[in-house]
């Protein structure tokens, strides 16, 4: 069994279009927590999200995710950059911590970041 505080990172969560506003995304992040709740060394669910996908943020906000940081033009797409805002869930009176990077400090892919 882990002794020391762990945190969960989501790589990838996707519902196709037709399939959204239908509870779908809402049920497979909260199942994931619920799980991972029922075992206090887990502290921390984060993720990100790109900027301009207002549904999704507004969506996560929604169900508990705070927004903690932002990876500065880290997404590109058709030849453009986009920035990452980073979303946490804290479980099991996990806490904010100063630096995202203390939360999760195995992810180094980043140039630059807008500590919020």
């Amino acid at each position: 069994m882990l002794k020391s505080p762990v945190s969960l990172h989501i790589l990838t969560i996707g519902v196709i279009n037709e399939a959204r506003r239908m509870g779908i995304g809402k049920k497979l992040i909260s199942w994931m927590c619920d799980l991972y709740e029922s075992r206090p060394q887990f502290k921390a669910v984060s993720l990100d999200v790109i900027d301009y996908n207002s549904t999704a943020i507004e969506f996560y906000k929604r169900i508990g995710f705070i927004e903690i940081d932002v990876k500065v033009k880290h997404y590109e797409l058709f030849d453009k950059r986009y920035d990452a805002l980073v979303l946490i869930k804290y479980l099991n009176n996990g806490r904010r911590r100063k630096l995202w990077s203390e939360v999760f400090p195995f992810n180094l892919c980043c140039r630059k970041r807008k500590v919020l």
